[in-house]
């Protein structure tokens, strides 16, 4: 078993040591406000879980002992301390520790020291996993630090999907599709902990949720992308707009004033 398989193991392991203390929690006949502190603490502690995750995922990057070829650091590294003494530097100032969620703090160093972000760049653009990761970070924050501002962005949350919340614990327990949000929240860790450490992007996209098509003024990363009209094919050596379809120009008339206008492309990329 690689490091790599080892931290994913660990991450797997504790996440569905979280499961069973939800399901112990819904099944035992504790008092409802000891219910509302378990599933709080159980979205502390995954937190906790993912993002040491995804710093040793980081380090295994940079040692180019991911199990993905070709990644590996931008700057030759030998060891941890190595890595250590870079990104714990910003400019005059020396970090004691370092975050890793919200996501795009560990997804904007992995593009400052690993060649073309990845394997945190994977999920750039995975609106769905985003989501996930987005909402954990918010359910974290308003147990940990609950203040009106975390309070606010979970109320705005809860009320995307329909909740009523008043604390953090409520919304856990909101139940969809016959689950707790926290344990749908666990699962879907486990997919993204488990895409990060796959041995391909490729073999990522078929535990990912689909990538969303790219609008044609819409900045799209280096890669192949096909229309998603007509199938040509362009190619991007630099992040830059796709902009419309060459052959197909998608061209639509009007419904109101009867006047052809030229709609913008979607475009696919292509995951290797």
């Amino acid at each position: 078993m690689s490091e790599l398989d080892d931290v994913r193991t660990r991450l797997t392991v504790g996440i569905e040591a979280l499961k069973n203390v939800v399901l112990d929690a819904q099944a035992s006949k504790i008092q409802e406000a000891t219910v509302e502190s378990v599933v709080e603490l159980v979205a502390l502690r995954a937190f906790s879980l993912l993002e040491t995750y995804l710093e040793e995922v980081f380090y295994l990057s940079m040692l180019a002992q991911h199990d993905c070829a070709g990644i590996g650091p931008v700057l030759p590294v030998s060891n941890r301390s190595e890595i250590e003494l870079l990104i714990f530097s910003d400019g005059r100032r020396r970090e004691n520790y370092l975050t890793w969620l919200p996501y795009d703090v560990a997804a904007d160093r992995a593009d400052s020291y690993l060649v073309g972000g990845q394997p945190f760049s994977w999920l750039r653009y995975r609106d769905v996993e985003l989501a996930t990761l987005k909402e954990l970070t918010i359910v974290r924050n308003a147990v940990a630090h609950p203040s009106a501002y975390a309070a606010t962005l979970l109320s705005e949350l809860a009320l995307g999907k329909g909740y009523q919340v008043v604390r953090p614990a409520d919304y856990l327990k909101s139940l969809r599709t016959g689950a707790w949000e926290v344990m749908h929240m666990l699962t879907q860790v486990t997919v993204i902990a488990s895409g990060l450490a796959e041995a391909s992007e490729l073999a990522a996209d078929a535990l990912f949720q689909p990538e969303p098509p790219f609008q044609a003024a819409r900045k799209a990363p280096p890669g192949t992308y096909f229309c998603s009209h007509c199938g040509r094919e362009e190619g991007l050596t630099v992040k830059a707009k796709l902009g419309n379809c060459r052959d197909c120009g998608l061209i639509e008339r009007c419904t109101e004033c009867g006047r052809s206008k030229a709609s913008s492309t979607t475009w696919l990329r292509q995951v290797v």
